[in-house]
Formats: structure tokens, C-alpha cells, sequence
């Protein structure tokens, strides 16, 4: 009965079946716990519930079946502890209990299932140690424990299980070393991936004996000393993954190991980033085989040019070399990589131009080469790149002006940066059409002429910056509709004329909101609603300065509200990986949280009429000098209606969905009427995204999941895979920072994010739990000697 899409609960009577045999319920929908008395049904040989949404434990009376060759209940939300009973069978061949949240220590006794073939505990919260009894498994093919938090030295004793074939421990805190003869002790391996733990040691030459090894997955620990010269002697290999280790290439002989694997005519992914690999890389580089989709080489210190023939790999999809002493050209063959989607070559030396025939990579989404010394014009053909949405060609010497092709290139989303080159002559006024590129910056160049008015166009900018060209001219007011602009410098040049209006006195600290007029009637609402938010008193929120008018390039009417300036931009520009200004601390996080909190309050319970503010997302937070956050963007704010007979909040002066795309409350997606429980929604999704660093409309939340859900998955014992790594490296304490603060705060961030709008919390309730956690925070912190994030200033420079 597997693949029906069963629902509901499994019936409790199925335990009077007692001569059933075997029970396959896979790959469903039932929910609900497994039945207490499953156990009574003693013919069972095989249990199979994979794959669904069962809940509780695992029935203590599964260890009565004394025929039972297989147990899998993979895939579920099964909890608690293994039973203890289990340890009666002594028949089953496979034991699943993966991807669950069962926790405890793993028991001793599995090394007592003499018969198992597969163990499969992966993906649960097991801690302490690996037990060494496992060893007994004389018959094991599979073994695989990754994605738990098991510590300690693993135990050189499995690595006498020769039938082992398979082997997972990835994703956990263990230690020890790889021992000497491992490849005549795993004879059968075909799988070894321990990434990311704690191993050291060398990466021993017997691992070469292994002679069905297909998968040798070691990134991320601290194995060292050079790779083995004769690793892929075997020609089995197909992912080589020794990443983020302290690998050493200090002579040409340690690079032999490349010649090697020209024998794995199946290797598909080369990964020795992140190492301390010096010297020439050898030509035998190009001769690897032609199956590879990715080669990672960045992070290291390797000289030299990059290889001729590099283009012959047809299908690589990643080619990242970037952060090392690369000299000399581009080769030219680079843009026969027709499947690249990421070029990432920077920080280099390399010279020369770009070559023209990259623009024939027409997959490529990055196209990375900053900080290199490539000089000449930009060609013509990067036009050609329609899928490419970041372009960063900053820190050359890059000349000429800039194509007027790279202004008609829709698919560019992330940024176009031509930063700090020689470029010169006019910005064209073609630029309109980047109308999805979220940041542009040609600063430090020799730019002349005006700046187009058609940048108002860009309506998705979150970045502009201009400085120090030679532009001269006006400011042009038409940059007034880019509403969504949190940075914008067009200091050192020659710009003259009048401040427009919009900007506001540049001497004083104001930023400037323009407002959407397009609608009839807009203005005397949206005006009538500025009057009312300038009478509005409160810390945490941006001050309404004053509202004004006027006219634009083309004659049209604009009008605008002059706010408090706020130093250090948006939050959404922290939360990005690999932002500009910093990381923020978890004691800054958490301020911010109740920051926002304390604000909306305010704004519910405070003021009469009580105010809802409808969109409340990282770039409507804004952070000043000290790190405090301030509530912004009122622009689809509604002054709700009280009926003074029912005292409620359940009236908005007008109709139509209101809100950003994954912050959305669900109610207010299929129409129902504003309320402030939507905005207890949108904080929730806020709250859960400053904890995982995940935004509520990645890639990975395509619909049949979201960040509630996900986070909910996790919740409680599973968070730690989840909860952004910069959260934890900033501030230190590793689980038990996850167990005291975040927990809690994923609790309430959940508890808002409820589907039932009447069952989430209300900002009262969020603050008064909020406020002793924040202070525990603190104290803790303080007491550790723990740091708080970094801060830079975000604004408009003129």
C-alpha cells in the first residue's frame, strides 16, 4: 500500500492481524502515532512506514517480533529515545530509522544485530559517543550516521568491518584519524564521506588500494600533509572532495596526484579549495576527465597561468580558482565551457583583456573577475550572457566606456559592479532597462557627462553609487521613485545646481521616501495617514520629518516624506551573506527582534486609532549608530477603523491584498480584511529569517514548504543544522547559546506564524517574554566575554 497517498492515522486494529508478514505503508501522508500493539502481530518480517508524517516513538513492542528482518520508519517525525526492547531482535537485516528526531545515545546493543546488513540512523539528534560494538556487524554493507552530534574519537575498530561498502559519519563533531592500512581493511568501500568534522592526520596512500572507491567526501576538518600521488590510481573515483582541510602542495611532486586521477574517467567533481596548495599547477590539469562539472582550486596559493584547454571541459558548471597568484591572459577557450553557470576568477593577477568569446557562455549567472589587472575594453559580447544575473569587473584596469549592451541586460538581479577602473565617457541612458538589478556601482572611474535621468527607471535599486567620476550636471529628480534605495553616493564630482527636493537638506541626517501617485485619489489618503504618522512618538520607529511636493524632469507632479536618517541602512543588508558592513552578533539580533516588537506594540495597542503597518520585512528595518532598530516604510500602512460596540481591529479603509511575498499572512493572501494579526505573521517569518539566514523565498521553500515549516521541523532538538553559522561564529557557545536563546526565540517566532490568525501571539505577550530573555542574554554574554556585531554607515552622500 505504498504510493497511494494514504492519509490519516494507522488504525490501532491492525495489531489483530497476527498472521501478517509484512507491512509496507511507505511513501504516504498518515499522521498520528504507529500503534502501541504493532508488536502483537508476531509473523511481521518486514515493517516499512517511510516517508510519512508519523509522530511519538517507536512502539517499545516492535522488540517482540522475533521474525523481524526490517525496520524503516526513515523519513517521519518520530521522537524520543530507541526502545530498549529492540535490543531483542536479533534478525533484522536493515534498521532505517533516518531523518527523524529520536535522540539519546546510541544503543550499545545494535552491536548484537549480528544479521544487519544496513544501518541507517542518519539525520537525528543523536549525541555522545559511536560505540565500538558496532564493529560486531560483521556483515554491515552500509553504515551511516551523519547529520547527528556525535563527538569523541570515532572508533578505529569499524574500520575493520571489511563487507563495509558504505560508509556516512558527514555532519557530526568526531575525531581521530584515518588508520594506516585502511585500504586493505575496507577492501569493498565504494563510499567514505566524513565532511565536516574534526579528523586529522594524513590523507594515507592505502587509500588508493581501495579499488571500488567511488565517493572520497573528507571537506571541511583538518586533515593535512599532501594529497596522495596515487589517489586516483584506482580509476573508480568520482567526487573527490578534500576541501577546507590544511593540505599542503610545497614541491612539483606533490602535485602528482592530478596525473593520478586522469584515470577516473568518471570524475565529476574536483574539490581541493580552501587548502595551502602552493606552487605551478601542471598542464595534466586539462587532461582530467571531461565528465567534470565542478573544479574548486580557489583559496589556495597557487602561481602560474591558468591552464590552455581549460575549455574543453564541456559539461563543468563551476570553474573556481579565485583567491590565488593566477598571471598572465584569460585563456581564450574559456568560453567553449558552454554549461558554466559560475566563472569565479578573482583576486588574482591575471592580465590582459577579457576575452571576447566569454560572452559565448550564455548558462553563466556569475561572472566574477574583481581584483585582477585586466586592462583593455570591456567586450562587446558579455551582452550576450542572457542568464547572468552578478557581474563584478571591479579593481581593474578596465578602459573605454562602458558597452551600451551591458545597459539592456534584464537577467542581471544581484549587481552590476564596474567599480574602480579607468572607464570613461557618458552613462547611457539606456540604463532603464536594468529594471530587476538591485545594485550599480561605477564609482572610481573618469564617467563624464550627466547622470541619465532614466535611472529612475531601476526600480528594484537598493544600491547606487557614482563617486568620484567627472559627471557634472544636475541631480535629476527623477531618482525620486527609486523608493527602495538604501545607499546612494554621487560625492567627488561636478555636479551642480539645486538639491531636489526629494533629498531633502543633505546637511541634515533625512532620508526621503517617495510616494506612488499613480492611483486616483492616492494623494489626500496618503497624506492624511503622513499627518497622522508625524504625530507618532516613539523610539523604535523612523520620524516623520515633513511632507512635500513638486515636479519632476517631465513636468509630473511627485510627492514625497522626509524622514529621520538612519546610519546603518536596512537589516536585509545584514542578514546578506557576504555583505559589506558586517555580521550581527545573536545579543544584536535579539535586541533588534525586540526591538520591532516594542514598535509594533506601540503601534497596536498605543495610539488611537491603532495603526497596522502590513509589510513588515528586513528592508523596512533600519538600524542606527547604536545598532538599535527603527520600523520603517509606512507606504502600505492602514489607520484601522474601531468599532466601538466590538472593540476590534477588524476593519481597513481599503480593500486589496497588502504585503511582500513570503511575509504574507495567509488570510490576508486570499483576501480577508486587514488586521493586526498579519503583522504578528510577518514579524514571525522576520524572526525565523534573523535565526536561520534564510529568506522566506529562497529556492529551497518552492511551495510545498516555507520557513515556518521548515524551522518547525527543526524545532526543538534539530535546530542546530539550521540556525545561521554567522549567528553561532560570532558569538560563540555552540549548543548551549542554540538551547538557552534561540530556541525560545524560534518558539515565539513559530507561535506568530501560526495559520489560524486567532492563535497567535499578540505583541503584549511577545514583549513581556522577549524582555527577560533579552537581559538572560546579555548577562550570559557578558559574563563569557562575548563581542557584538560591526556597524558601518549607510546613506546618501552627495
Amino acid at each position: 500500500m505504498r504510493d497511494l497517498g494514504l492519509v490519516g492515522v494507522i488504525s490501532p486494529q491492525l495489531s489483530n492481524l497476527t498472521y501478517l508478514q509484512a507491512l509496507d505503508l511507505s511513501n504516504n501522508r498518515l499522521q498520528g502515532e504507529i500503534p502501541h500493539d504493532l508488536g502483537s502481530c508476531i509473523a511481521l518480517r518486514a515493517i516499512n512506514l517511510s516517508v510519512n508524517s508519523l509522530s511519538g516513538q517507536i512502539p517499545w513492542s516492535i522488540g517482540n517480533l522475533p521474525k523481524l528482518t526490517v525496520l524503516n520508519v526513515r523519513d517521519n517525525k518520530i521522537s524520543g529515545n530507541v526502545p530498549a526492547t529492540l535490543g531483542n531482535l536479533t534478525a533484522p537485516t536493515m534498521l532505517s530509522i533516518a531523518d527523524n528526531y529520536i535522540n539519546g545515545r546510541i544503543p550499545p546493543w545494535i552491536g548484537n544485530m549480528t544479521n544487519l546488513t544496513d544501518l541507517n540512523i542518519a539525520g537525528n539528534v543523536f549525541h555522545g559517543y559511536v560505540p565500538s560494538n558496532i564493529a560486531g556487524l560483521t556483515d554491515l554493507l552500509a553504515l551511516s550516521l551523519l547529520g547527528n552530534k556525535l563527538q569523541g574519537v570515532f572508533p578505529p575498530v569499524l574500520f575493520n568491518i571489511t563487507s563495509l561498502e558504505i560508509m556516512y559519519i558527514s555532519l557530526n563533531m568526531l575525531s581521530g584519524s584515518l588508520p594506516m592500512d585502511i585500504g586493505s581493511k575496507l577492501p569493498n568501500l565504494v563510499v567514505l564521506s566524513a565532511i565536516y568534522n574534526q579528523f586529522e592526520g594524513p590523507i594515507l596512500d592505502s587509500l588508493s588500494n581501495i579499488s571500488k572507491l567511488e565517493y572520497l567526501q573528507l571537506h571541511g576538518n583538518k586533515f593535512q600533509g599532501r594529497i596522495p600521488p596515487n589517489i586516483g590510481s584506482s580509476g573508480t573515483i568520482t567526487r573527490l572532495n578534500l576541501g577546507n582541510n590544511i593540505l599542503e602542495a610545497k614541491t612539483p611532486n606533490d602535485w602528482d596526484f592530478l596525473t593520478s586521477l586522469t584515470n577516473c574517467s568518471e570524475l565529476v567533481i574536483l574539490d581541493i579549495e580552501l587548502n595551502s596548495l602552493s606552487g605551478f599547477i601542471p598542464n595534466t590539469l586539462v587532461n582530467l576527465s571531461q565528465e567534470l562539472i565542478w573544479i574548486g582550486l580557489g583559496g589556495n596559493q597557487i602561481f602560474g597561468t591558468i591552464p590552455a584547454g581549460i575549455g574543453r571541459f564541456r559539461k563543468l558548471t563551476v570553474l573556481e580558482l579565485a583567491g590565488n597568484f593566477f598571471t598572465g591572459n584569460i585563456p581564450l577557450d574559456i568560453g567553449q565551457l558552454s554549461s558554466l553557470h559560475r566563472l569565479l576568477l578573482y583576486g588574482n593577477n591575471l592580465s590582459g583583456e577579457i576575452p571576447p568569446s566569454v560572452g559565448n557562455l550564455t548558462q553563466l549567472n556569475e561572472l566574477l573577475l574583481f581584483q585582477n589587472n585586466l586592462d583593455n575594453k570591456i567586450p562587446e559580447t558579455l551582452g550576450n550572457l542572457s542568464s547572468l544575473n552578478s557581474m563584478d569587473l571591479s579593481y581593474n584596469m578596465l578602459s573605454g566606456k562602458i558597452p551600451e549592451v551591458l545597459m539592456r541586460m534584464p537577467s542581471l538581479t544581484k549587481q552590476l559592479n564596474l567599480s574602480n577602473n579607468l572607464l570613461g565617457g557618458p552613462i547611457s541612458p539606456q540604463i532603464q532597462e536594468l529594471v530587476n538589478l538591485g545594485a550599480i556601482d561605477l564609482s572610481g572611474n573618469k564617467l563624464s557627462g550627466q547622470i541619465p535621468y532614466t535611472l529612475g527607471s531601476c526600480v528594484e535599486l537598493q544600491f547606487l553609487f557614482l563617486q568620484m567620476n567627472l559627471l557634472q550636471g544636475k541631480i535629476p529628480s527623477e531618482l525620486s521613485t527609486l523608493r527602495g534605495l538604501e545607499g546612494l553616493d554621487l560625492s567627488n564630482n561636478n555636479l551642480s545646481g539645486p538639491i531636489p527636493d526629494f533629498l531633502g537638506n543633505f546637511q541634515a541626517t533625512v532620508a526621503v521616501k517617495v510616494l506612488d501617485l499613480r492611483h486616483k485619489g492616492a494623494t489626500q489618503g496618503v497624506f492624511a495617514e503622513c499627518n497622522a504618522l508625524r504625530r507618532i512618538q516613539h523610539r523604535k520607529l523612523v520620524k516623520v520629518v515633513t511632507v512635500c511636493d513638486s515636479l519632476d524632469h517631465n513636468g509630473n507632479e511627485f510627492k514625497a516624506i522626509v524622514l529621520e536618517f538612519i546610519s546603518n541602512g536596512s537589516l536585509d543588508t545584514w542578514l546578506k551573506a557576504g555583505n559589506k558592513v558586517g555580521t550581527l552578533s545573536l545579543i544584536q539580533r535579539l535586541n533588534i527582534i525586540m526591538d520591532v516588537a516594542q514598535a509594533l506594540e506601540y503601534l497596536h495597542n498605543h495610539i488611537e486609532p491603532p495603526i497596522v503597518h502590513c509589510d513588515i520585512k528586513p528592508s523596512n528595518i533600519l538600524l542606527d549608530e547604536d545598532m538599535v532598530a527603527h520600523v520603517s516604510d509606512f507606504g502600505l500602512a492602514k489607520i484601522m477603523n474601531v468599532d466601538a460596540s466590538r472593540q476590534s481591529l477588524g476593519e481597513s479603509i481599503s480593500n486589496g491584498v497588502r504585503g511582500s511575498i513570503g511575509y504574507l499572512a495567509p488570510e490576508h493572501g486570499m483576501g480577508a480584511e486587514i488586521s493586526p494579526r498579519g503583522d504578528v505573521y510577518n514579524y514571525g517569518v522576520l524572526v525565523l529569517q534573523m535565526l536561520t539566514g534564510k529568506e522566506p523565498t529562497d529556492a529551497i521553500f518552492d511551495g510545498t514548504t516555507s520557513l515556518p515549516k521548515y524551522v518547525e521541523m527543526a524545532y526543538p532538538d534539530k535546530l542546530s543544522p539550521i540556525v545561521d553559522a554567522a549567528v553561532i561564529a560570532n558569538s560563540g557557545g555552540g549548543e548551549e547559546t542554540i538551547n538557552m536563546f534561540i530556541a525560545p526565540v524560534a518558539k515565539i517566532g513559530l507561535a506568530c506564524c501560526r495559520d489560524n490568525a486567532s492563535q497567535r501571539m499578540d505583541f503584549g505577550d511577545i514583549v513581556k517574554e522577549l524582555v527577560p530573555l533579552n537581559k538572560l542574554c546579555q548577562d550570559y554574554f557578558l559574563t563569557q566575554g562575548a563581542s557584538g556585531g560591526n556597524s558601518s554607515d549607510i546613506g546618501i552622500t552627495l
